[in-house]
């Protein structure tokens, strides 16, 4: 695992003017915008690079020529979510750290430390994109993949809107008040184990994905 994990920071950091670039616009974005932005945007992108290299495993017999090494298909499905997990927390420690750095400039530091618990609330949706993304990835590759992902959130939007008008009718009116009523620590740990749930049934799914490819 260790040799696929330095393969794939190798590729990642071969596109460094790209990096430069993303590391400028999230540095004028922590100056100008609220946190919340810096914090999705940096690990978002970070999410998309791990993610990406898959891409770059398919080019070219890529996956045939991977399992002629001493690497399992179960190894590469443990590499990808692991790579996946180490940019989300790097990413979001960099962003972080960047944000304080200017809010301790700026003479807001109370402020941006008093933010911190929702920065790390974060992380939740952003694990939710992994483990979404990443099986889509494998299943699809990098040709079909944008049109899962798009019939997916599609379909996600949908059901988000039905929930608001089913929620606005007085139809679930009880379970709003309920759910209203739960404290914010609550719902952080609430939804961190939902996450959690789903970030490892995303990953017996692509381990399943994995065995039955065909290169």
């Amino acid at each position: 695992m260790r040799g696929l994990l330095e393969k794939d920071f190798r590729l990642i950091a071969q596109r460094k003017q790209t990096l430069l670039m993303y590391a400028a616009i999230a540095l004028m974005m922590a100056m100008t915008m609220d946190s919340a932005y810096i914090i999705g945007y940096t690990v978002s992108l970070c999410v998309l690079l791990a993610v990406g290299t898959v891409s770059y495993d398919e080019f070219d017999n890529g996956f045939l020529f991977l399992m002629t090494l001493p690497v399992d298909r179960k190894t590469y499905v443990d590499e990808k979510y692991l790579l996946c997990i180490l940019l989300d927390l790097a990413g979001w420690c960099v962003a972080t750290l960047i944000y304080c750095g200017i809010a301790l400039a700026q003479g807001r530091m109370a402020e941006a430390a008093a933010e911190l618990p929702t920065l790390a609330s974060m992380m939740i949706p952003l694990t939710l994109g992994i483990s979404v993304m990443l099986p889509i990835q494998l299943k699809y590759g990098a040709g079909k993949s944008h049109l899962a992902l798009a019939v997916l959130f599609g379909s996600a939007v949908l059901v988000v809107v039905g929930v608001r008008r089913l929620i606005l009718s007085g139809a679930a009116s009880s379970l709003g008040e309920r759910l209203s009523s739960l404290s914010p620590e609550a719902w952080v740990l609430a939804l961190s184990a939902v996450s959690l749930l789903v970030l490892f049934g995303s990953y017996l799914w692509s381990r399943h994905i994995m065995e039955e490819k065909e290169f």
